[in-house]
C-alpha cells in the first residue's frame, strides 16, 4: 500500500491531486493500512509475539517516514518550511500506523474459548 501511495505521488499524481490528498489528509488511511498489513505479516504470518510485533511496528512506522523525508520532495520542503506542522504530521502518521497495527492484532488474535460454568 505504501509504496503503491509513493509512486502515486512520485510519478502519477498531478499537484492539484496531491495538494487535495494532503490537506483532507487521505495518507492518514494510508498508514492506517501500512499498519495492518505489517502487524498481519509479523504476528499472523511469522508468528512473532505481540510485544515483539509491537516493537517492529513502531520501528517500521519510524523508518518509513525517515524513507519519506529521504524520498518525498515535499515532505522535505514541508520539513525546511514550517518544522512544527512536518512533526505534527510525522507524529500522527506513525499513531494511525500504530492503532492500524493494533486493530489488525485485535482481528488476526485467536478468540479465547469462554468456559460455560453448568449446574
Amino acid at each position: 500500500f505504501l509504496a503503491a501511495w509513493v509512486i502515486f505521488i512520485q510519478f502519477i499524481g498531478s499537484s492539484g491531486a496531491i495538494e487535495l490528498l494532503y490537506s483532507y489528509q487521505v495518507d492518514k488511511a494510508v498508514h492506517f493500512l501500512g499498519g495492518f498489513v505489517v502487524m498481519g505479516v509479523l504476528f499472523q504470518l511469522l508468528g512473532i509475539g505481540v510485544r515483539s510485533s509491537l516493537v517492529l511496528l513502531l520501528v517500521t512506522a519510524i523508518l518509513w517516514e525517515v524513507f519519506e523525508w529521504l524520498v518525498l520532495p515535499d515532505v522535505r520542503d514541508l520539513y525546511l518550511r514550517n518544522f512544527e506542522l512536518w512533526r505534527n504530521d510525522t507524529v500522527v502518521d506513525i499513531i494511525f500506523g500504530i492503532v492500524g497495527g493494533i486493530l489488525a492484532f485485535g482481528a488476526y488474535r485467536e478468540p479465547k474459548l469462554k468456559s460455560s460454568i453448568s449446574v
